[in-house]
């Protein structure tokens, strides 16, 4: 009996050597759950999902291994420790995410001010520009058929008022600037034409002229190529530039019924392409800036109110 009750006492202690081992192992395992929940926390999901699973297997074969009586020796701070890491991934990811949203740009905040600003610039109309009593008398060049002319500029802005093409063949004007680079295609139709244009670089050394007939090309000043003003109706026909007198902050364009090209541009400080179509057209666009010219390339007829 001695012998057999002498044996139990030592297998126990070996048990019991045994479950303490275990148990300090169970510290590791503790670990390795808590910091594969932040891995997960963090996005590193292979080894979120590993450890916590090493860990988990590893306690379980633990808590089978130990006896009943012992398993009060399991820490408590096992099942303490994994309930507060949720928590605190929790806290973790609350900021992270509160961060993102402080970084991100407050569009809210951003947009009234932009429609702030359209709201001022809509009271700040330009007064009535007055046009000088004295405009200079137009500079006029004529020809016949293909040409390449060396002109001189005036020294004020200046507008190209051009005729020609009465048999409908090809016609085309090009300017060249002083480099003798390319400027501006001031004319391309095989229609009979008569119109306003432009080059607005105003740096014009040559002009090629491609027709087959008559042409008269004239260098006028911007105050004698007619004129626009805010509240008001302008009625056009084909090509035109018009001297902004006045504006608000929207124009309203209609025309192209021939479905041509059509396009409307603003010069000046900030000048826009207001509108560039080959359809009809009918709408209110916004007029950004301080524009000075309003160039039409158009077939027909059109009409703008600012």
């Amino acid at each position: 009996m001695n012998f057999a009750h002498n044996s139990f006492q030592l297998e126990e202690k070996r048990m019991s050597a045994k479950d303490n081992g275990n148990g300090k192992n169970v510290y590791l395992y503790v670990i390795l759950i808590i910091l594969g929940l932040f891995m997960l926390v963090w996005h590193v999901y292979l080894l979120g999902i590993v450890l916590p699973l090493i860990g988990v297997v590893r306690t379980a074969k633990y808590c089978k291994a130990v006896s009943a009586r012992k398993l009060y020796q399991i820490p408590l701070f096992l099942v303490v420790a994994v309930l507060a890491a949720v928590p605190i991934g929790g806290s973790i990811i609350g900021t992270i995410r509160l961060n993102a949203k402080t970084n991100e740009p407050d569009t809210a905040m951003t947009t009234p001010t932009i429609q702030g600003e359209y709201q001022q610039q809509s009271q700040n109309v330009q007064n009535d520009m007055q046009i000088p009593v004295d405009i200079p008398k137009p500079r006029i060049l004529e020809g016949y058929g293909d040409d390449v002319l060396s002109i001189v500029t005036p020294d004020y802005p200046f507008a190209f008022y051009i005729t020609g093409n009465s048999d409908a063949k090809h016609f085309s004007v090009t300017t060249y600037n002083s480099a003798g680079e390319y400027g501006e295609l001031l004319v391309n139709t095989t229609e009979a034409y008569s119109g306003f244009t432009i080059d607005p670089s105003y740096d014009v050394a040559s002009i090629e002229v491609k027709a087959s007939g008559a042409w008269k090309i004239e260098l006028r000043s911007i105050y004698d190529t007619g004129s626009i003003s805010a509240d008001t109706s302008y009625s056009g026909y084909g090509d035109a530039v018009l001297l902004i007198k006045s504006y608000g902050t929207t124009a309203h364009i209609s025309g192209n019924a021939g479905e041509h090209h059509f396009a409307v541009w603003t010069y000046g400080v900030g000048g826009d392409l207001l509108v560039n179509t080959t359809e009809v057209y009918n709408g209110t666009v916004l007029i950004s800036g301080t524009p000075t010219l309003l160039v039409v390339k158009a077939v027909g007829e059109w009409s703008i109110q600012l």
